[in-house]
């Protein structure tokens, strides 16, 4: 006769179990645990003839927040030069992204309203009229200081904002969840300090998953906080050797990108036949990285059927999130039904007969 006791286990261990599963859409593309952006104030000469070859070579591009009145060698700075306008022009269509620093670099909280929405709004209309074909959202605060009216009217004009380094004691990097975009932290790089500082800060990013906003002035040349080209060349290589883990990209790239994942919501929820239905809010336009932990064996399939690779993804598992797809299936990998194919296995292993 059957042993009904292993028949009963044999039952329900071939049923789909309920899943324990976690999963998370990841801010950043491709494999990359974190975000690097390279930033550069003023305008100097250096930055156009030295920072962007630097950069390019590399496949890396930069953010170079311009002050009008020096590209024109107007007022205080009559005296001191810009690269020509044509250099700028020719970085902005290899790649690179043109910010605002305003019109004159006056501190935005010390003048009259009316002064700092000129500022704000001459800039940006005077950049977009030399840099054609894209906006300019991105703009640095002079002095790196703004209070919240600032904010708020920079807002008006601007993706983001940026300001200066983190209180001490904090991360020098931004939270991609809850980093204000109109107060992104700074990490000033400066001769005078160890290179490998600079490093450090970007290992501290990865480990902590943020986006790393570097700020730069002259490239051997005077002025602010100026740095030397074999430590920024050198500085480079270390990121770059970083390969996939860090994602370099410019602020207005990052921050589109950001603003994308915290509008995306990923949902799931557990099928009466054990599966597990994830449901992305906004079907994605660009490449999504989900973390998957989960008990068991499981596999991954698109709304279209097709089934999805998954990789190892710091201790999880990771999958990317086809392009246009609002949903996706978990399936367990092992047995899930009883059918005509496996009721042969479980009637030679798990079925007693006793005389």
């Amino acid at each position: 006769m059957v042993n009904w006791v292993l028949l009963a286990f044999a039952l329900l261990w071939s049923r789909p179990a309920t899943a324990q599963v976690e999963v998370s859409l990841q801010p950043w593309p491709g494999t990359a645990r974190a975000a690097l952006t390279i930033t550069f104030d003023d305008a100097y000469p250096s930055q156009a003839a030295v920072a962007m070859p630097l950069l390019e070579a590399r496949g890396f591009r930069g953010t170079f927040y311009l002050i009008v009145d020096r590209l024109f060698q107007r007022g205080k700075y009559q005296d001191l030069p810009s690269a020509p306008l044509a250099d700028w022009q020719a970085g902005f269509r290899r790649g690179h992204e043109v910010g605002s620093h305003t019109w004159t670099h006056v501190g935005l909280d010390t003048v009259s309203t009316q002064r700092m929405q000129e500022e704000l709004r001459a800039a940006k209309e005077a950049l977009e009229g030399l840099f054609p074909g894209a906006p300019v959202t991105s703009l640095a605060y002079p002095f790196s200081e703004a209070d919240e009216a600032v904010m708020q009217e920079a807002a008006r004009y601007y993706l983001t904002g940026r300001l200066g380094p983190s209180p001490a004691g904090e991360p020098p990097y931004n939270d991609p969840a809850t980093a204000a975009l109109m107060g992104l932290k700074a990490f000033f790089l400066c001769t005078g300090e160890d290179p490998q500082l600079w490093n450090e800060a970007a290992d501290r990013t990865l480990q902590g998953g943020g986006w790393l906003v570097e700020a730069l002035h002259p490239i051997d040349e005077e002025g602010y906080c100026r740095v030397r080209e074999e430590d920024f060349a050198a500085h480079l290589d270390y990121l770059a050797g970083l390969g996939g883990q860090l994602w370099v990209a410019p602020v207005g790239q990052v921050a589109a990108r950001l603003l994308h994942w915290r509008a995306a919501q990923l949902h799931s929820a557990v099928l009466a036949d054990g599966r597990v239905q994830l449901h992305l809010t906004e079907p994605a336009s660009e490449d999504w990285q989900v973390t998957l932990s989960a008990a068991g064996n499981w596999k991954v399939i698109d709304g279209d059927g097709r089934l999805l690779p998954l990789s190892a993804a710091g201790g999880a598992l990771g999958f990317e999130w086809p392009a246009g797809q609002a949903s996706a299936t978990l399936e367990s990998a092992g047995i899930t039904a009883i059918s005509a194919s496996n009721w042969g296995q479980i009637k030679e292993f798990f079925l007693v007969r006793t005389p």
